[in-house]
């Protein structure tokens, strides 16, 4: 199952920059779909500076992460504040960090 981002373009005449703010989770799979953004959005003005602001995410694969700061445009600032890498149980499975509002759906404590 692949989780899909919601990405948001902001552009800021006043300060010269424009931002690139993905939401949900980030994964190895939907990184492909984030890295063609984030060069188009660079392309449309090339005097401005360009910011993806990884704070919004739900959880990020570290591996995503890597492949987006290593392959995203040059000169790219990347905000990392408050993101959560998922969690590997030991089976190998993948699964994202539980809210409290999960564990109460479950019926058992955060």
């Amino acid at each position: 199952m692949t989780s899909n981002l919601d990405v948001t373009v902001a552009l800021d005449l006043g300060s010269g920059t424009i931002t690139v703010t993905p939401t949900g989770a980030l994964t190895v799979s939907n990184v492909r779909g984030l890295l063609p953004v984030a060069r188009r959005a660079a392309s449309l003005a090339p005097d401005f500076s360009l910011i993806v602001d990884l704070g919004e995410l739900a959880a990020a694969e570290p591996q995503a992460v890597q492949l987006l700061t290593t392959a995203g445009p040059p000169g790219t600032r990347f905000l990392r504040s408050g993101i959560q890498d998922t969690v590997r149980k030991k089976s190998g499975r993948r699964q994202l960090p539980r809210t409290r509002n999960a564990a109460a759906l479950q019926g058992t404590a955060a």
